[in-house]
């Protein structure tokens, strides 16, 4: 896919749906009067039909296929994200769209588009507060990056925007495990995502490593997770930091403890508007 790895698995796109409420229990013969609601009680997120008739007006079929708009173009919501900022509760359905021309060979370049519609909880109920496609392109071969279900998204607010990484997986030669994640930023005053890029997470090589001193390129045991820091800083975008736990393979070609040398900063470069390494 997009990552430039080396006979890499192309991945199926997983899609987010939510679980429909369970209906009402029967009223016995002399109910008692309703209790009233804690204002901790969970409240169902919009599903992902909701959301593709918010942002294309279009009817799914399903949560878990392609819907093919009237234009020819093929959508589905990719994920689905609650988040709260300044005291006040969010949520996002992010959506992933086709060019209407879509190759029917897609190559490597031939990236998605993305799209949103953003809630806010307002009295008990989810509100739309906004919705607009173009938010930006990423994935390859006409399909956005895979969810990776094991990882939590990792977000932040900071100067009264909301910045969030979406954990993705890929598969590579011999069965690693590489992790990505995909950048977000929320503004609330104009209800505006922008996607930011992606950056390396942690990668987990155990599935095809050996030990064996015979084979040719023997793959290294080893098993890392990445944790996302953003901080303010005096440009308009915060610093990121990529810091690693777990193993990682050292420069002698052996596993050893992930420390401080492992981490990595990205700065948010205006040219590209995407975040990049802050030696590049």
């Amino acid at each position: 896919m997009h990552r430039n790895i080396p006979l890499l698995l192309l991945a199926t796109v997983l899609t987010v749906a939510c679980k429909p409420q369970a209906a009402p229990a029967a009223p016995s013969a002399a109910p008692s009067p309703p209790a009233a609601a804690p204002a901790s009680a969970p409240t169902q997120v919009p599903d992902a039909p909701q959301v593709m008739r918010d942002i294309f007006r279009a009817d799914a079929a399903d949560a878990q296929s392609q819907t093919r708009l009237p234009d020819g173009r093929y959508a589905s919501v990719w994920q689905g994200h609650a988040f709260a900022l300044d005291g006040k509760r969010y949520y996002v359905g992010l959506a992933e769209y086709t060019d209407a021309s879509e190759n029917e060979y897609p190559a490597e370049s031939d990236t998605v588009s993305l799209a949103q519609a953003t809630y806010a909880l307002e009295a008990g109920a989810w509100r739309l507060l906004g919705e607009n496609e173009g938010v930006g392109r990423f994935g390859a071969f006409n399909k956005p990056p895979q969810i990776d279900e094991t990882s939590q998204p990792q977000g932040t607010a900071i100067d009264g925007r909301y910045f969030v990484g979406i954990p993705t997986v890929e598969t590579a030669a011999a069965g690693a495990r590489l992790t990505f994640y995909e950048l977000f930023a929320f503004s609330p005053k104009d209800v505006r995502w922008t996607y930011l890029g992606y950056v390396p997470g942690g990668r987990d090589t155990r599935a095809g490593c050996t030990a064996d001193a015979g084979v040719p390129q023997p793959v290294v045991c080893v098993s890392s997770q990445a944790t996302l820091r953003f901080a303010a800083s005096a440009a308009d975008w915060p610093s990121l930091t990529v810091a690693i736990d777990g193993e990682v393979v050292g420069d002698d070609g052996k596993a050893r403890p992930a420390d401080a040398r492992d981490a990595v900063e990205y700065r948010f470069d205006p040219a590209s508007s995407i975040y990049l390494k802050a030696d590049q």
